[in-house]
């Protein structure tokens, strides 16, 4: 069997929580006491499910794979459309929006209804759209570069840094940073940057891809910093949770811990941990500071401009001054 169609799901650009079941804007119920009992066997349990039976037709995501839930059991106990390999400690969850970047394989079909969020509007200003081009040209820039991960990041004992052309979305690469079983906690890789004023911005902006759970205890953080031989951080970031690894870069906006404006002399940009974050594999790309337009941003013609296109939305690659892609 597999899961029943039409049905209809909901997407959020802003979200990064990759277990989530698409089937509603807000999380019903999640864990990762999970367990499940062979490719032959229907039943799902979770002893912190509290399961009832307003959930059956919903979905359930299991390991990042949506199966429909046909019955309920028992409050600890579902029944879904079809088995799954014998395991325990199981992540799964109940609700949620998919992140727009990456939704479960084999989930959507033809006649499924797709929800995004009403969100609120804003004017980028004047800008050049160009008939067959990806290339947005804006009158004046609203972002700042802070660093492209055009070139290798320095990594501190026990983390092999490397440039990576599998997944890069600005220039010619982003980079990988590959953390060792010998590395405990704090800094895994920096770099240096020409020195900028950030001073007019409240948030930054950035793609990342991880083979590992970002959880509140690992404590993943971007850091900019400033001064030479005795760096100061100036702006702390801590990205959100994500229960689910990716399988592809997937943008972030974020605002700094305690909000605020950012620096006005920023030399440098760090990635921490606050504590082992085990042997993940790290991805990132693209840094840029910014305020409303961001990464996670969707753009649309003015309608009087172009009437063709009023309905059509387009995803964000990159922000470089005035240029996006």
């Amino acid at each position: 069997m597999a899961i029943s169609h039409p049905k209809t799901w909901h997407l959020h650009p802003e979200t990064r929580l990759y277990a989530n079941s698409g089937d509603s804007w807000e999380i019903t119920g999640s864990g990762t006491d999970g367990q499940t009992y062979g490719v032959s066997s229907t039943k799902f349990t979770a002893a912190s499910g509290a399961f009832t039976s307003t959930l059956i037709g919903r979905t359930i995501n299991i390991n990042n794979t949506v199966y429909d839930i046909v019955a309920v059991p028992d409050f600890t106990e579902l029944t879904l459309d079809r088995g799954y390999t014998a395991s325990t400690n199981r992540l799964w969850c109940i609700g949620g929006a998919f992140p727009i970047t990456s939704i479960p394989s084999s989930t959507l079909y033809a006649g499924d209804l797709v929800k995004l969020p009403k969100a609120t509007q804003f004017s980028i200003g004047n800008a050049t759209w160009t008939d067959g081009s990806s290339t947005v040209t804006l009158e004046t820039a609203q972002t700042q570069t802070i660093e492209d991960c055009n070139e290798v990041w320095t990594g501190v004992e026990n983390v092999n840094v490397a440039a990576d052309t599998s997944y890069y979305k600005y220039g010619t690469s982003c980079m990988r940073f590959q953390v060792l079983a010998g590395f405990t906690t704090g800094t895994i890789a920096y770099k240096a940057i020409d020195e900028v004023d950030l001073s007019a911005y409240t948030k930054i902006s950035f793609w990342l891809k991880t083979s590992a759970n970002i959880t509140t205890a690992m404590g993943l953080k971007i850091v900019l910093y400033s001064g030479g031989a005795t760096p100061v951080a100036v702006d702390t970031f801590t990205v959100p949770i994500n229960t689910s690894t990716s399988t592809s870069l997937f943008p972030l906006v974020i605002e700094k811990d305690g909000g605020g404006y950012l620096g006005s002399s920023i030399t440098g940009i760090a990635i921490t941990v606050d504590s082992d974050p085990g042997a993940p594999l790290i991805y990132v790309d693209h840094f840029i500071a910014c305020n409303d337009l961001n990464l996670c941003s969707l753009l649309k013609p003015e309608k009087s401009l172009y009437d063709s296109l009023e309905d059509t939305y387009y995803g964000i690659q990159s922000i470089n001054g005035t240029t996006i892609i």
